[in-house]
């Protein structure tokens, strides 16, 4: 399988149709053919805008499999990279979504991975659990089989617990560490249709209990989903460009091509496949 026919296959319009407005003046290039195109940068490991240009120019079929009649400039594919990161973000929401729809996950999992880069000026300093780093985070909610659902990017000072009611997607249950437990996170999951089940964080004086089995049992899972998604599709995307836009960009399109090949390898087989040995980049 071919990783752009995944991408033109998944991200279109029948998928993100909601977030298209209606708007006055040229059309543009249109936001499928964007986010497309910076998925397809990321897969392809381009980072530069030069090297971009220069690919497309030596691959017309690839540019007009993406949609594209022309090249884009130089100026609006490096704007496209600055200025689409809360775009990206969205579209990460939806088409997890969209799977969680084709395959109703009994459970999903919510959990951060740090990003670390210290040569950044913008980064800042965070503890994980192995201890402190100086750069950003990914924070992520996902399913059974390691594929993210929604995610955020930020720096790496922001606490787990920060962007978690962003990330609650419906589900039976959801499975954290102990930096989700809270009982206004807990109430915020049940408004949204999960149940939070959460580590005990002995900061909060509370007598010490034991730890739900269904934790034990699976929170293996997401270390999976983040060794997929830092390791093979991602390849620290994040060190090869500065500042936080450009950062989520590279990383929120790692996530959508993720999801790409999940939603297409599930419409063609019936089943999810992410091992990315058979995916051609």
């Amino acid at each position: 399988m071919q990783a752009l026919d995944a991408i033109v296959g998944v991200v279109n319009k029948r998928f993100l149709q909601s977030l298209y407005r209606k708007r006055r003046g040229p059309k543009g290039y249109g936001l499928v053919r964007i986010i497309r195109l910076l998925v397809f940068a990321k897969a392809k490991n381009i980072y530069k805008t030069r090297t971009m240009i220069k690919y497309l120019k030596n691959h017309t079929n690839e540019l007009r499999k993406l949609g594209f009649k022309k090249i884009p400039s130089r100026r609006s594919i490096s704007d496209w990279k600055k200025n689409h990161a809360g775009i990206l973000e969205r579209t990460v929401a939806l088409l997890g979504d969209k799977y969680a729809m084709m395959r109703n996950p009994k459970f999903t999992l919510l959990d951060s991975a740090p990003l670390p880069d210290s040569k950044d000026p913008e980064a800042k300093s965070g503890k994980t659990g192995r201890g402190w780093f100086k750069g950003f985070k990914v924070h992520h909610c996902c399913d059974d089989q390691r594929v993210p659902l929604k995610a955020k990017v930020t720096t790496g000072n922001v606490h787990d617990s920060k962007p978690a009611k962003e990330l609650f997607v419906k589900s039976p249950v959801t499975l954290a560490d102990a930096a989700y437990d809270s009982k206004e996170l807990r109430e915020d999951a049940l408004s949204k249709g999960t149940l939070l089940i959460a580590d005990q964080n002995p900061r909060r004086g509370k007598k010490k209990e034991k730890r739900p089995v269904i934790l034990k049992k699976l929170r293996y899972l997401i270390e999976q989903s983040n060794s997929i998604m830092k390791g093979p599709i991602m390849q620290n995307a994040w060190q090869q460009v500065k500042g936080l836009l450009k950062k989520t960009t590279y990383v929120l399109a790692s996530i959508i091509l993720i999801q790409a090949i999940a939603i297409y390898t599930l419409m063609k087989t019936g089943e999810v496949n992410l091992k990315v040995s058979e995916v051609l980049l």
